[in-house]
């Protein structure tokens, strides 16, 4: 032990009865760690700036998260709600054309092959009617019908399909039968016509004439069903004919019109009330005037 250390802590003796005195040790140099780091900073201006630097690009990088954060979290948001109306307007579309699907196939792919037949004697028709026979009985039928026809003001030389709907669907040839045909044909001769008919109108001379166009098989034999149908025809047909003169007999005769052989019922000389004629091997046209006969005779 130096002679130094001795004195710094040494008690002093010299002063009689007085007191000892302590004396605090002097430690030379001392210094904390912050005190290094701010001498080092005042020496070096660049460490001070970078410890700044630093701190503030730590700040930057904390806020540059928390903005990356909400801007992701926005543009999930964003992205779930174009993704929830796309889902939605897909929904609507979808909805839409399963609609038209259902419509088209109620009421145009049943009637597809009715048209077929049509088309082969170019029946094109200027318009479509569409008359709901759902719950219509013959008499309130016959009112109907009277009603439709005459709210309709064709122009010359018009041909108009009216398509008859049962339950959102084409009637059938025997729900269209039974609507009208007092005659009730046996079910064996009934089954000679095929649902490929068209009930039509046509605007002639002013007038609007009514046409049946059936189809049948071509292997059954029609012409019998026909005349087994004659004494009965004109009182049937006058539900959807415009022509109500009474008629004394109902005997039909043969006759000719451009090369084709008919079956007429008349009311006097050239005044049919009810033809009919075979177009071709498996369509049959029933009418009430002669110049619509030949207009698909024509054709």
């Amino acid at each position: 032990m130096t002679a130094d250390h001795q004195e710094d802590n040494s008690i002093d003796t010299n002063l009689g009865n007085e007191e000892p005195t302590f004396r605090t040790p002097k430690v030379k140099n001392f210094r904390t760690l912050q005190d290094d780091l701010l001498h080092a900073a005042q020496k070096n201006d660049f460490s001070k700036a970078k410890v700044v630097l630093s701190a503030h690009e730590k700040k930057w990088e904390e806020r540059a998260m928390k903005e990356t954060f909400r801007d992701s979290v926005v543009e999930q948001k964003k992205k779930r709600l174009i993704l929830q109306t796309v889902c939605i307007t897909l929904v609507f579309i979808t909805s839409f054309f399963l609609t038209k699907i259902f419509i088209h196939s109620n009421f145009v792919s049943s009637s597809t092959q009715k048209t077929e037949v049509i088309q082969k004697i170019s029946f094109q028709p200027t318009k479509e009617v569409f008359f709901d026979v759902s719950h219509e009985t013959k008499d309130s039928f016959e009112k109907q019908f009277k009603k439709t026809t005459f709210k309709i003001a064709p122009q010359q030389g018009s041909l108009i399909r009216v398509v008859l709907l049962k339950e959102n669907r084409p009637a059938s040839v025997s729900e269209f039968l039974d609507l009208w045909a007092t005659y009730k044909v046996t079910a064996q001769n009934v089954s000679v016509f095929k649902d490929d008919y068209s009930l039509g109108l046509y605007s002639s001379e002013g007038k609007i004439v009514t046409f049946i166009l059936f189809t049948f098989d071509e292997k059954q034999n029609v012409d019998e069903t026909m005349l087994l149908w004659e004494s009965k025809l004109y009182s049937d047909t006058r539900i959807l004919f415009t022509k109500t003169k009474t008629i004394t007999t109902s005997l039909f005769k043969d006759a000719i019109i451009s090369d084709t052989k008919l079956r007429v019922l008349e009311f006097g000389k050239q005044d049919p009330a009810v033809l009919y004629s075979k177009l071709d091997n498996n369509t049959l046209i029933i009418t009430e005037d002669a110049a619509t006969l030949e207009l698909f005779l024509k054709k």
